[in-house]
């Protein structure tokens, strides 16, 4: 419960309105992002859709600030996010598993359904 509070506090309390006192505030929004994704990279790979899911989250907390001006409303997504993703967790034994892989790898399945092979 207190990484969303102690990440915005960082990342969009501190690093946001460091970087809007030197930079536009697209390159801010950007580097920010970039900063929050990355950090959070060792932790989640290799699973690649995970840290996209983590750069989106942090792009949009991070447009949250700017046009806000405010880390409440940062806080409260970052922790709704971060409670979802721990119940989902939680949750992950009991939900279905898929009964078998598909017996085509994934680019040839893709081809096939938009019809260019």
């Amino acid at each position: 419960f207190t990484a969303p509070l102690v990440e915005e506090v960082v990342y969009r309390g501190v690093l946001y309105p460091a970087f809007r006192v030197k930079l536009s505030e697209p390159l801010s929004i950007f580097l920010v992002t970039l900063v929050f994704a990355l950090i959070h990279v060792p932790q989640y790979l290799p699973n690649y859709g995970t840290i996209i899911v983590i750069t989106i989250l942090s792009l949009t907390l991070t447009l949250v600030r700017a046009k806000t001006g405010s880390l409440l409303p940062c806080v409260v997504i970052h922790t709704i996010f971060n409670g979802i993703t721990s119940l989902l967790l939680v949750a992950e034994p009991f939900l279905p598993k898929t009964l078998a892989p598909p017996d085509e790898p994934t680019t040839s399945m893709i081809l096939r359904l938009l019809s260019l092979q």
